[in-house]
């Protein structure tokens, strides 16, 4: 319950005083105690990698009171929904919204936010200096830069697996009838009316390949390697085109991919069974992997620990265990792999760094 205000001197109904205080029998009983409010501390904070996770948490940090710079080594920021022209169908309040517009209100609100961008990025170096202490150095178009941080983000996103996850060496004459980029069939490069298409894998990407190519025209195979992934309602979508003949599912691991006069020769072994076709064109859709490529030892340098299959080790608010290095986006395995959970995972990452800075 509120402790009363009464004015001072109180002189009755009429009273021109206008200054406030507590109650002086409220005071003489040890309610009235100062209570100790937090001092701001702004502190700039890197963030490696402009794609939607990104941006999110160098907006939450902004409004948090701090001074985020984004490091994007691509000529702009918006991350791969820029790469992406048809609708996002996944995102509340937004229907209709392609990839790329998305892109473009992102790259519009770091604008509008006055945040701080740095394009064309390459050769990042960090120099560990303590605790919530770090040297950026980097070259952006060109130019070299450095400044101090007290964190770290990575946001780097993921990568397509290649042709090394099939554990055969490919011949490079195949090269470009070999598409590992999970929307490289969107592109309009290739028309796919009467092609005969090999897909690999067993995920939703796999499903949703074989699923457009199928629509497209195409003759299509589809290659699992284990029990498929796949949400159930493209795999019902696929079994209708298995019953209805136009597709032949097979669970099986690649033996060979061999070039041949009129295609590809490959090899499919399942169990003891030698499986041989000929394709005109294969689309590995084998998963991702962090895409570290911009950030050359850093890694290592950071001794970041990372998991079975190469990301960094993190707790359910994107710690790593490098003190004062974090990671989100695509990075931050928390939830389905999308723009909406990037978003939200950036938000939470810059809540876990404020609470941080708030300790030291």
């Amino acid at each position: 319950m509120p402790m009363p205000l009464v004015p001072e001197d109180y002189v009755g109904k009429g009273s021109t005083k206008s200054s406030w205080s507590i109650s002086s029998a409220h005071a003489e009983t040890g309610i009235m105690k100062s209570v100790p409010l937090l001092a701001h501390t702004s502190a700039t904070v890197s963030i490696l990698g402009g794609g939607p996770a990104g941006i999110s948490c160098a907006l939450w940090l902004k409004n948090l009171g701090h001074k985020p710079v984004i490091l994007e080594s691509a000529a702009l920021p918006g991350g791969t929904p820029s790469l992406i022209d048809r609708p996002n169908r996944w995102i509340a309040g937004m229907p209709g919204i392609t990839s790329v517009d998305l892109a473009k209100k992102l790259m519009e609100q770091c604008s509008e936010s006055d945040l701080e961008v740095e394009t064309g990025v390459s050769a990042v170096s960090v120099n560990p200096l303590g605790p919530h202490r770090f040297q950026i150095s980097f070259s952006s178009n060109g130019e070299s830069r450095e400044f101090e941080s007290a964190a770290i983000v990575l946001a780097t996103g993921v990568k397509p697996r290649g042709t090394e996850a099939l554990g055969r060496r490919i011949d490079a004459t195949l090269s470009d009838k070999i598409d590992s980029d999970p929307l490289g069939h969107l592109t309009g490069k290739n028309s796919h009316l009467g092609e005969r298409a090999l897909v690999i894998g067993g995920a939703d990407n796999a499903f949703f390949t074989a699923n457009d190519l199928l629509t497209a025209g195409a003759q299509v195979t589809l290659v699992c390697r284990s029990t498929p992934k796949a949400q159930s309602l493209i795999q019902s979508r696929i079994q209708d085109f298995i019953d209805s003949e136009k597709l032949e599912l097979i669970k099986a691991d690649c033996e060979s991919v061999l070039p041949a006069e009129t295609g590809i020769d490959v090899a499919l072994r399942a169990e003891q069974e030698l499986h041989k076709i000929q394709v005109d064109r294969i689309y590995l859709r084998l998963g991702f992997i962090p895409r570290f490529d911009q950030l050359g030892g850093l890694i290592s340098k950071l001794e970041l620990p990372l998991n079975d299959h190469g990301y960094p080790i993190h707790d359910a608010r994107g710690r790593c265990k490098t003190e004062g290095i974090y990671c989100c986006g695509d990075l931050f395995k928390q939830g389905p792999p999308s723009v909406v959970s990037a978003l939200a995972g950036g938000a939470t990452v810059a809540k876990a760094i404020e609470e941080d800075l708030r300790k030291e």
